[in-house]
């Protein structure tokens, strides 16, 4: 009985951690930290995980290794001290384009844009500023509420959002920001009106966009118009908007776009690729044969020998 009882022992699997419940957990505290308003010990726990996550590999562990990415920058940033990290978010965006992180990278270079967008902002560079904020809009996830609404130009559902976390946008003092983007959502929608009708009542416009009166949706269809955003013309004596018809669009140039576009997408993996290409050391050499190496072992053999006879002749 006791030697059966001591080979069960023997053979029963050794309980080991998973590396998943491990993050998981990190996350909980440096989360419950934050919440707790305890911004001193959340910097040194995420710096510990941090340096725990640097030192795994694993696909699985990338949503879990986003979050905690967001919230080692954001307690730095609550303490005011966000640029102490700032090479290692730096190293952390490296890494994770190396590894084809697709949750990591896109999210990173995300707030980066969002982040860019907002200083230009500050610094009355509203072009630069806008690129910088459409790039992030587009590289933005899809689920996301509100760039969902800007993108199908539903201005319903943008002043939901935006009247829901009014107190998030004023506190992050994007504000201003968000009230700029609803012209964005009200071109899109004039956009896909274009599109879809080739005449269009300025009534069913102002019903479309929520607008008070014609008047209003009259003088926003001529911006539009007047900025390029939408290829049309006004009819004011009926009241419509009349969407040009769409010529060969083979004489355009929006064949060479496209096709230019591919071009860089291919540039773009490529230069990917060699990023994430590993060789193993001194693979560019040729194997050294039996033969060859005991030539060479003979030769330094030699030259050794020659060596020391010199130093007792001058002995």
């Amino acid at each position: 009985m006791e030697v059966d009882t001591a080979t069960s022992a023997a053979q029963r699997p050794a309980k080991h951690s998973l590396l998943e419940l491990e993050i998981y957990c990190y996350l909980l505290v440096l989360i419950f930290l934050i919440g707790q308003q305890k911004y001193d010990e959340s910097k040194v726990y995420s710096s510990a995980s941090i340096a725990r996550l640097k030192n795994l590999n694993r696909r699985t562990l990338d949503v879990l290794a986003t979050r905690l990415y967001f919230y080692y920058s954001l307690c730095y940033e609550l303490e005011g001290s966000l640029a102490e990290i700032r090479s290692n978010l730096l190293a952390l965006h490296w890494i994770a384009t190396l590894r084809h992180d697709k949750l990591g990278y896109p999210l990173k270079f995300f707030r980066y844009l969002f982040y860019l967008g907002k200083i230009r902002t500050i610094q009355l560079e509203y072009t630069n500023s806008k690129e910088c904020l459409l790039q992030a809009a587009r590289k933005a996830p899809v689920a996301a509420l509100g760039f969902r609404a800007v993108r199908i130009g539903d201005l319903e559902l943008f002043r939901s959002v935006a009247d829901n976390f009014s107190s998030t946008f004023n506190s992050d003092r994007t504000n201003n920001l968000i009230v700029r983007l609803r012209q964005n959502v009200i071109r899109t929608r004039l956009r896909n009106i274009s599109i879809s009708y080739s005449r269009f009542s300025l009534t069913d416009v102002a019903k479309k966009l929520r607008l008070d009166s014609v008047a209003d949706a009259e003088s926003i269809v001529a911006k539009a118009i007047r900025d390029g955003a939408i290829d049309a013309t006004l009819d004011h004596s009926n009241g419509c908007m009349l969407s040009k018809e769409t010529g060969d669009i083979y004489l355009t140039t929006q064949p060479q776009m496209a096709f230019n576009s591919r071009i860089a997408f291919c540039f773009n993996m490529q230069n990917e690729a060699v990023r994430a290409l590993r060789f193993p050391p001194n693979s560019h050499k040729e194997k050294e044969s039996a033969e060859k190496r005991r030539e060479r072992q003979q030769q330094e053999q030699e030259l050794a020998k020659h060596i020391a006879e010199e130093d007792d002749d001058e002995f």
